[in-house]
């Protein structure tokens, strides 16, 4: 019993630490924090009665409902509103931004175009401000796409470093 109470904790705690990251502006750890949150969920959903959810929280937490209420949540908190400051601006230098395509792939189907829409709107945000700024669509990956597709990392630190040596040079 100890154990499922730790595990319960552990997993409030998750979105509880990613709203007050979001709210001191830390965006990224915020993001990273409810994503965690919502993959615990998931995993403790999927294991039944051995879950440390009970009957009844198990199925409130596979209630599309439950996950409407995240969504909601998530859309009119400072987590997804307004991730990257509007005065945020690099001018040239070249930013690109890995778009895994599997990110909401534990949360439920009912929820993963709220979820993508929320993810896109900051990635787009991140982008814009560079002129030089693109997003790239990682096919086979998920929120680890460092694990899962090394060579589109690779590739796009080598493309970061090739457009600015071409910076470079030009201002040579």
């Amino acid at each position: 019993e100890t154990r499922h109470e730790l595990t319960i904790a552990q997993i409030q705690n998750k979105i509880a630490s990613a709203a007050i990251d979001a709210r001191r502006g830390e965006y990224e750890p915020a993001r990273q924090g409810a994503s965690q949150f919502f993959t615990q969920l998931r995993d403790e959903i999927d294991l039944g009665k051995k879950s440390a959810l009970n009957d009844a929280q198990r199925a409130n937490k596979s209630r599309p409902a439950f996950w409407h209420t995240i969504i909601s949540t998530f859309e009119t908190n400072a987590l997804y509103d307004a991730p990257v400051p509007v005065a945020e601006k690099h001018g040239a230098l070249p930013i690109i931004v890995l778009r895994p395509d599997s990110t909401e792939a534990d949360a439920p189907q009912e929820v993963r175009k709220a979820l993508r829409a929320a993810r896109d709107k900051t990635q787009q945000a991140i982008v814009a401000t560079s002129t030089r700024g693109k997003c790239i669509d990682v096919a086979h990956s998920s929120h680890d796409v460092q694990m899962d597709r090394p060579d589109a990392v690779i590739a796009a630190v080598n493309e970061v470093i090739r457009l600015g040596d071409a910076s470079a040079n030009a201002k040579h």
